[in-house]
């Protein structure tokens, strides 16, 4: 048996023998191989490679089966200092974001905030409507082919595949708090911002159902604030629906990102067709754990994860850190659908003895550890 057939097994939901051990780790990884508190045998080496000689699954989450490309709009970038400047230039106007991008989060792979949205008034509705309409999705299956052949049998490339249109309304064009004020006070534009967002995004569906892809990642980061049922009901669940429906019919798996306070949106996640929620993450850092999982879900939706980020600094106890481990594989006994990994990735505050303690508990626990 391989990581591979494992995984998918698992995401499948069919009975398999060993756990799944496939965590996110390359925050930490970055983090420790800029500031030299990465072993000297493997500075010199890639993340996957490292993973394959310590015997992880690898989480193969660079897929992509199709790239975004723009008809008639020009995109800049530039700097000031720590902020960074994105500049859409369209025939009928220009759309800037700005975003705050240190040196500090440069070295630990870690995004920038966003400080200015592409809308912050009426005016800039045209050029977001323009980019909209003028957005094309154009396949990419060799390069996804590529990857998966490097990843091989040792883990499962993800076709990642962005948000869904109304997240991308949320969180690229407006901002998540700024979405409800718009809304409210321009309901018409933003509607027809969302058509425009929608129908462009309509592509993906069938890109994905005709990809290579045997595992398809899709959507994420819920909040059960930033986007409650009623909201997450009108604007999310329909394409949900649509892409999981699409994808089943054409064999695959769609696994969303389930890292954030999703506890009210449970339901929701199953009915849009979700087969696993990946980076599943359980108290201290949200309300449920896999228990909970289990009784809402069933056997409908998979397990990816189970680990808190923040039980794994060195200033967490051993015994605290092993504790909480244990209840997760505790509360996954018996499950099919569960993979071991991280909710969401290895903190940069990690020691790397905590990261080969973390590998050596999840053997001793029944899962599939295999180092060279």
């Amino acid at each position: 048996m391989t990581h591979r057939q494992l995984t998918l097994q698992a995401l499948r939901r069919e009975s398999h023998g060993a756990v799944p051990f496939v965590p996110r780790w390359e925050l930490w990884f970055d983090a420790a191989k800029a500031d030299g508190r990465l072993p000297s045998e493997y500075r010199d080496l890639p993340i996957y490679e490292v993973a394959r000689r310590l015997g992880f699954g690898l989480h193969g989450r660079e897929g992509r089966v199709f790239r975004r490309e723009y008809e008639g709009v020009e995109v800049t970038s530039d700097r000031s200092g720590d902020l960074r400047i994105t500049t859409y230039h369209t025939p009928v106007g220009d759309l800037v974001q700005e975003e705050i991008d240190t040196p500090e989060l440069r070295l630990q792979g870690v995004r920038g905030r966003t400080t200015k949205h592409l809308i912050t008034e009426e005016r800039d509705y045209g050029p977001a409507l323009y980019l909209a309409e003028h957005t094309r999705l154009v396949p990419t299956y060799e390069a996804f082919l590529e990857y998966d052949r490097y990843l091989g049998d040792d883990g499962v490339a993800i076709a990642q595949t962005g948000i869904c249109p109304a997240h991308r309304l949320m969180r690229e064009f407006t901002g998540y708090v700024e979405f409800y004020y718009e809304a409210n006070d321009r309901p018409a534009l933003v509607e027809r911002l969302l058509e425009a967002i929608t129908q462009a995004d309509e592509a993906m569906i069938e890109i994905v159902a005709g990809s290579p892809a045997d595992l398809i990642g899709h959507d994420g980061n819920f909040d059960s604030m930033l986007m409650p049922p009623p909201v997450f009901r009108r604007y999310f669940l329909p394409f949900f629906q649509r892409l999981c429906e699409a994808a089943h019919r054409a064999g695959k798996v769609v696994v969303t990102h389930d890292d954030g306070r999703s506890e009210d949106l449970m339901g929701l996640i199953q009915e849009s067709g979700f087969d696993a929620a990946e980076a599943f993450t359980p108290p201290p850092m949200t309300r449920r754990g896999v228990a909970e999982a289990r009784r809402a879900w069933g056997d409908d939706v998979a397990i990816w994860g189970g680990i808190a980020a923040n039980m794994l600094p060195e200033r967490i106890a051993d015994d605290e850190f092993e504790s909480h481990v244990r209840q997760t594989m505790a509360e996954a006994e018996g499950l099919d659908g569960f993979i071991l990994g991280l909710g969401d990735n290895v903190p940069t505050d990690c020691t790397w003895e905590r990261v080969l303690r973390l590998r050596d508990l999840a053997g001793e626990l029944g899962c599939f550890v295999t180092p060279k």
